[in-house]
């Protein structure tokens, strides 16, 4: 039931209320919201939805539950005009960037219209006296009519604005570039960067979006939402199917993942790479969030490092080498010196940082044993081992086993 049914049943009668409207049953309000159920339990079995589309009941329930209240304030004797519920612009919009075709979002309505009309001249009928029923059932139809007109007018107009956003001629060129992008170098980055209007030279945190639950907007309402409260130097959307790719473009290397997870819309999830700079950090952080989708969120945002390791279980020797250059940094290069102190830090990680243990493991001096540690840290550019120690450790059994090259 939407949230027009918390209203007192007294504020949907004007002063022109007829007396049909103020004696059906359970109220008006009441009474909208158990059509509003049938109907649209017809819709959902009548109007075939698409592979890639889904019509959540419950919030097209509420859709038609508001078109139904403010059809009964209409014949109530409301004279203003009949802007659709914003119930209705919010589900219009999700279809359209569901890609669910516009003649069966109108067919949907038409069916509406019909189940509505023949519920309210029903209720009119069983109340009004006979030499007023012709002249109540003439005013029902027109008082139906100016609604659903507006609500179509609605329809069109935001079906093809987000539809061109997301699925028409500029929303398919900008796909196509940015796949272009991904997996080429045959581009150009200023002259991508122009293109797209976006800024491949900055830093990137790359996110693939969805929506979830009962949300009160559509996915893109929510992701502009989102991106006005986290404010990036730049943001490039691109649809894919029922969610986005998002790229955030910034200034420099200090991106906030907890500033986005903490303005996040409720209703939104969302899968984050790894910030990276320029076009290499673009496809990157990229490759990442699509591959940390294989995890369900267990909160508002997945970040890829925390679901690395798993996913690196079933990865490929390329995301192996990333992983271990990301974690190892000059200390993953391929020299034979790099390669000893990765064996000896490895060693004495795995002899809880002792050194005398490390030394007679690798039969070398303790001193040695110290020397070595502190190059590899120097390497690694920083000396708190303990800061994921886990993913430390893994990388450099990885490239112990040489599966990077």
């Amino acid at each position: 039931m939407s949230d027009a049914t918390s209203t007192p049943n007294r504020l949907i009668r004007g002063p022109r209320a007829s007396d049909w409207i103020t004696v059906l049953e359970g109220g008006p309000l009441l009474w909208a919201a158990g059509v509003a159920h049938g109907i649209a339990g017809r819709i959902a079995d009548d109007v075939v939805v698409p592979a890639g589309g889904e019509l959540k009941l419950a919030e097209l329930r509420g859709a038609v539950e508001a078109l139904v209240v403010q059809a009964l304030t209409v014949l109530a004797g409301d004279r203003r005009r009949p802007e659709p519920p914003e119930e209705v612009r919010v589900r219009v919009q999700e279809y359209a960037a569901r890609a669910i075709p516009l003649e069966r979002v109108l067919a949907s309505l038409s069916l509406a219209h019909g189940l509505l009309g023949d519920a309210l001249l029903d209720a009119a009928l069983a109340h009004t006296p006979a030499p007023l029923a012709r002249q109540e059932a003439r005013r029902v139809a027109a008082g139906l009519h100016a609604v659903v007109a507006e609500a179509h007018r609605c329809v069109l107009d935001e079906y093809r604005a987000v539809h061109e956003r997301w699925h028409g001629g500029a929303g398919l060129e900008r796909a196509a570039l940015v796949d272009r992008v991904l997996e080429s170098g045959d581009i150009p980055a200023g002259a991508a960067s122009a293109a797209l209007g976006y800024p491949l030279h900055r830093h990137h945190l790359a996110l693939v979006v969805d929506r979830v639950g009962d949300a009160d907007s559509s996915l893109h309402l929510l992701l502009e939402r989102w991106m006005a409260a986290v404010s990036p130097a730049a943001v490039l959307i691109v649809p894919r199917g029922s969610r986005a790719w998002l790229w955030t473009a910034w200034r420099t290397s200090e991106v906030d993942l907890g500033l986005l997870a903490a303005c996040r819309p409720a209703g939104l999830v969302a899968w984050a790479g790894v910030p990276g700079p320029g076009l290499a950090g673009f496809r990157a952080s990229h490759r990442e969030a699509v591959a940390a989708t294989a995890v369900v969120p267990r909160a508002g945002i997945v970040d890829f490092r925390d679901v690395e390791l798993d996913l690196l279980l079933g990865t490929d020797a390329d995301r192996a080498r990333t992983f271990v250059e990301r974690h190892l940094g000059a200390l993953a290069a391929g020299a034979p010196r790099a390669a000893e102190l990765r064996a000896t830090l490895l060693a004495y990680l795995e002899s809880e940082r002792s050194l005398s243990r490390t030394a007679a493991r690798l039969h070398i001096a303790r001193n040695t044993v110290s020397y070595r540690v502190r190059q590899a840290t120097e390497l690694l550019g920083r000396q708190d081992l303990s800061e994921r120690r886990l993913e430390l450790e893994c990388a450099l059994r990885l490239a112990a086993r040489g599966q990077p090259q």
